[in-house]
């Protein structure tokens, strides 16, 4: 029953981000961005923006990753020179399903947005525009080792998790569906301030989710093997990449807000983040991501 209903309520997202389209398509000044939801919502808006300035921005959401490629599929006919959209999805661990997306839908090059967001370049960037860092300082060497450390552990600690994920989405052909969480599984991974260590293995996954088929040996080599060919903080589920990204800006705020501390940051910080609250921690971080150099060339083509 709970699954008929999550089905009907994609559907009806759908439906309503076509009715919206269809009775905007004629009156000009917009620029539709159909995505997933969450925080895309927010990212492609975010992005788009100073591309189109003399436009009005709609993302609409088509709940997940199908509804935006059959709202695509729906809509094509109704695409005219005169109509400004784009079509975004998640690369994900769907190696085979990407293949088959037409090459008019915009597919991340990394996991999801939120490995565009969370990763080194974003956290340089908020050292300079956030914590009034420049790279002359030891402060902000001593800031880049933490994060090389920290990230190390952390990535190492998930990657076996990861590497699961990737065999059922990729490997197991058995029937299943696979609902994971926006956060790590309790007690998956322990945050301490000088330490990131993992505590789960194979055994504790398969407890955490009963009804998935069993991964033998061979397959989890050949996942962890797949996982292997990019930086884990753009290859591997981004929406777990968040909770080490709280964790660290916290750890600096902390440091710097604490006289009888400052290991790395050497003044009082007057910002803070919700570390707590994913959506809107993403709201905050997300401003100071660099757009991948394949965004904006789609996004390029869209005004074409």
């Amino acid at each position: 029953m709970l699954n008929e209903i999550e089905e009907q309520v994609k559907r009806s997202g759908t439906a309503i981000s076509i009715h919206k389209f269809k009775t905007l398509k004629n009156k000009g000044g917009y620029v539709f961005l159909f995505v997933e939801g969450e925080d895309d919502l927010y990212f492609y808006p975010q992005n788009a923006k100073n591309m189109f300035i003399d436009k009005h921005i709609l993302p609409l959401s088509c709940c997940g990753k199908d509804g935006v490629i059959e709202v695509h599929d729906i809509l094509a006919s109704d695409m005219t020179d005169k109509i400004v959209a784009g079509f975004f999805v998640d690369k994900d661990f769907d190696d085979e399903k990407n293949k088959a997306i037409s090459e008019n839908i915009y597919i991340t090059p990394a996991y999801s947005v939120e490995n565009l967001v969370y990763n080194e370049g974003t956290y340089v960037n908020l050292l300079l525009g956030r914590f009034g860092l420049i790279p002359t300082e030891d402060s902000f060497n001593k800031c880049l080792d933490l994060y090389e450390t920290l990230s190390n552990q952390f990535y190492s600690s998930i990657h076996l998790y990861n590497s699961w994920i990737y065999a059922q989405r990729n490997l197991i052909t058995a029937d299943k569906k696979l609902n994971l969480p926006k956060n790590l599984p309790k007690d998956f991974v322990s945050l301490k301030p000088s330490q990131i260590e993992c505590g789960y293995d194979l055994s504790k996954i398969e407890a955490t989710y009963p009804k998935a088929p069993k991964v033998s040996s061979t397959l989890m080599d050949l996942a962890s093997e797949a996982l292997n060919d990019d930086k884990p903080e753009l290859r591997f589920r981004g929406k777990f990449n968040w909770q080490f990204f709280a964790h660290i800006l916290s750890l600096l705020i902390e440091d710097g807000n604490n006289e009888n501390k400052r290991t790395y940051i050497n003044s009082s910080v007057k910002f803070n983040v919700a570390k707590k609250d994913s959506r809107k921690f993403f709201e905050e971080i997300s401003p100071f991501a660099k757009p991948p150099e394949c965004l904006l060339k789609y996004m390029d083509s869209m005004a074409a």
